[in-house]
């Protein structure tokens, strides 16, 4: 399903028919809770609250995971990073910088500038001291 969505087929009548191939076990296991864990469930949301209906309730991953965090740092203040007047966003990315582009635009709803290809393996990413990052 992520080689479908991935190239741009997101929309598609195919994507939801998956989506819903695999959703059915759980729709018909009356599931309460569904916690979508793959990283393009995000801009999926939509599809998945239609496909299990108001009877099971969907969590946003990525607010889970900020919440999360906010609550680890607040406990944590020796942890927090205060950016600077001139700090930046740059991403990361293992894969297509174009692709990650369009879907990272996408799903955060603003235009990305700065992006890199990386190797996992490479040292620039342990020497690499951005306030934010993603890598897909």
């Amino acid at each position: 399903m992520i080689g479908i969505f991935d190239s741009g087929l997101g929309g598609l009548t195919i994507l939801k028919s998956i989506l819903k191939k695999y959703l059915r076990s759980l729709k018909e296991k009356q599931v309460q809770i569904l916690i979508p864990a793959c990283t393009h469930y995000p801009f999926l949301l939509k599809d998945i609250e239609r496909i299990m209906t108001k009877k099971c309730k969907i969590l946003n991953p990525g607010e889970v995971v900020a919440k999360s965090l906010a609550d680890y740092l607040s406990r944590h203040p020796r942890l927090q990073i205060q950016p600077s007047k001139n700090s930046t966003i740059k991403f990361y990315t293992t894969d297509d910088v174009s692709k990650f582009k369009k879907l990272g635009e996408k799903f955060l709803e603003q235009k990305i500038n700065k992006i890199e290809k990386i190797s996992l393996l490479s040292s620039r990413v342990k020497s690499a001291r951005p306030h934010c990052y993603g890598v897909a």
